[in-house]
C-alpha cells in the first residue's frame, strides 16, 4: 500500500473504534477531504476533515427533507499517523445515493444553471458586480422576494434544456434544486449549498437530493 492508502485505513480503523455496530460493505471512494464506505445497512459512512461540513451535518441530524441528504449521526475523532503528525477528523452517517446513473444529465445542468445566473442574470438582466454564490443563495433561499429572478433564470434553464433533448428533466431539476435551497436555509440558515454536480445525488425514487453542504 501506498501512504494514502495506510493513512486511509489508520483513519478508518480510528473512527471505527467509537462504533464498534458499523459493518461495512465497501469502499466507495476518497477525495482531498476524506472517504466513503458502503454500510451493511445501506448507509454511507463518510470520514472528512472538513470541520465545517460536520457542524452543518449535526444541524441537520435526524431532520428529514425531501431535497437534503438525510443525516443519521456523527462523532468527532483524532487519528495519530505517527509521534508527530496527528489529525482531528469527523465521521457522518448519512444516507446512500445514486450520483452515476443521472451524472452527464447533472453535469450539464448544473453548468446551465450556474452560467444563467452569473452570466445571464446577474451580468444583463440585474446587474451585479462581481456575483458571488451568497448572492445566488440570497435568491434561492428567497423566492417570494425574488421571483421575477426565479421565472427568468428557470425558463432560460429549461429552454436550454431543450438544446439537450432534455427540457422536461432540466425544469424537474431546477425545481427540486430550488426546494433544497429553501430546506437547507430552514434547517441551518448559515449553511450554505456547495453548488456543484458532485454534490447531487438521487435516491431510489429518482427524488434530488444535495449534500456536502457547509
Amino acid at each position: 500500500m501506498n501512504n494514502r492508502e495506510i493513512n486511509e485505513k489508520k483513519r478508518f480503523l480510528e473512527a471505527l473504534k467509537l462504533r464498534s455496530d458499523i459493518k461495512v460493505l465497501r469502499y466507495l471512494g476518497g477525495g482531498n477531504k476524506g472517504e466513503a464506505y458502503l454500510l451493511e445497512d445501506g448507509k454511507m459512512l463518510k470520514i472528512t476533515i472538513d470541520g465545517e461540513e460536520f457542524s452543518t451535518a449535526m444541524k441537520l441530524k435526524n431532520r428529514k427533507s425531501k431535497h437534503i441528504i438525510d443525516i443519521y449521526d456523527g462523532w468527532k475523532f483524532e487519528c495519530v499517523y505517527d509521534e508527530e503528525y496527528s489529525d482531528i477528523l469527523f465521521a457522518i452517517i448519512e444516507e446512500f445515493l445514486d450520483t452515476t446513473s443521472k451524472k452527464e444529465m447533472i453535469v450539464n445542468f448544473v453548468s446551465v444553471f450556474k452560467h444563467t445566473w452569473f452570466s445571464i442574470y446577474f451580468s444583463d438582466i440585474e446587474p451585479k458586480r462581481n456575483a458571488t454564490f451568497d448572492d445566488l443563495d440570497e435568491y434561492m433561499r428567497h423566492p417570494q422576494k425574488h421571483p421575477q429572478a426565479i421565472n427568468v433564470t428557470k425558463q432560460y434553464v429549461v429552454n436550454e434544456g431543450a438544446k439537450y433533448n432534455l427540457k422536461d428533466e432540466f425544469e424537474c431539476f431546477y425545481n427540486q434544486l430550488a426546494c433544497a435551497y429553501v430546506e437547507l436555509y430552514h434547517n441551518a440558515p448559515n449553511s450554505h449549498l456547495d453548488l456543484n454536480d458532485g454534490n447531487i445525488g438521487f435516491t431510489s425514487d429518482s427524488v434530488l437530493k444535495v449534500f456536502d453542504m457547509q
